[in-house]
């Protein structure tokens, strides 16, 4: 018996149906209907009621799915305890690369409740473009490295993709932020293409430096006045004052209006351009148990204040 066969029974037990639940266990009908006959031979048992409308639980099933949710139940609370026993001794400091938006829009808010709640953690994060991931993590290695997908179109070859790991962890869509002074700004969406004559706010520490945002724009065969900003500060100064869009991604409207300042209004942009947004770890190289907390307690955070599903 394999603790999965548990779990395919009590999955069957929710859905009376072997086909919903081999879609939500991501398995083929055939090969889940198996697994759960192998089971039914190796107890010597009939854990199901097969019929046309569904699979039900016969008796002796019920009692099958019952004891298992109660093991499951206790190696999840006797987990939950282990790394609360854990983490309440992590102390030092973080030190890992962060793309600019992470660091200016939540990792503050990230700081501080980690703070609360891990006083002897202190965050160290490098800010970093996404595009230069890889080749920073080459250079000076750190153990991870927030970050979006975008940096993979800057190495085409294989070769990067054998040292280095993405994980992505949200969805990421763009959405442009406008004064409600701009004629666009009562649309329920807006296409890149329309937004040429506005100038476009894209933060640099210089102009030399390119983001996601450029190549983005330039896929659109139109030309588009772009200003670079140095900070967020002035960034957010400029929105205010009605001189020019900004343009960036979020997992969802949730999330884009929670960081978005008011008065200023914020439209989903219509061109299919997203990009997952995770982090960059070497393939070969396990992360420390701080800095996987550190991610857990990272997408936790913002699942919650975002509403991420």
């Amino acid at each position: 018996m394999r603790t999965e066969q548990l779990e395919y029974l009590i999955e069957i037990s929710k859905t009376h149906s072997i086909s919903e639940a081999s879609e939500r266990l991501h398995l083929t009908r055939s090969a889940l209907s198996l697994s759960i006959k192998s089971l039914e031979n190796e107890l010597g048992i009939q854990l199901l009621e097969r019929a046309h409308r569904g699979s039900w639980l016969t008796e002796e099933g019920n009692k099958i799915v019952d004891g298992a949710q109660t093991f499951f139940n206790l190696i999840h609370s006797l987990q939950k305890t282990q790394q609360l026993e854990t983490t309440s001794n992590f102390s030092g400091e973080l030190s890992f690369y962060s793309c600019l938006w992470v660091s200016e829009l939540v990792m503050p808010q990230i700081a501080v409740r980690l703070q609360k709640k891990h006083p002897n953690i202190y965050l160290n994060p490098e800010i970093i473009r996404s595009e230069v991931a890889c080749q920073k993590m080459l250079d000076e290695p750190k153990e991870f490295a927030l970050t979006d997908d975008s940096f993979f179109s800057n190495y085409p070859s294989t070769e990067m993709h054998k040292i280095f790991e993405f994980h992505s962890l949200f969805t990421m869509y763009p959405y442009c932020q406008v004064h409600p002074s701009f004629p666009i700004a009562s649309s329920a969406s807006i296409s890149l293409k329309s937004l040429q004559q506005y100038p476009i706010l894209i933060i640099h520490r210089n102009q030399e430096e390119r983001s996601y945002f450029d190549d983005l724009l330039d896929c659109v065969d139109v030309p588009f006045q772009t200003l670079f900003v140095r900070n967020k500060a002035i960034y957010d100064e400029m929105l205010l004052s009605g001189l020019g869009i900004g343009l960036n991604y979020f997992p969802n409207a949730t999330a884009a209006t929670k960081s978005t300042i008011s008065p200023l209004k914020i439209i989903p942009i219509s061109d299919d351009a997203s990009c997952q947004f995770g982090y960059l770890s070497h393939r070969n190289q396990q992360l420390s148990p701080i800095n996987r907390y550190f991610l857990q307690f990272f997408t936790d955070y913002l699942t919650e204040i975002w509403h991420i599903d």
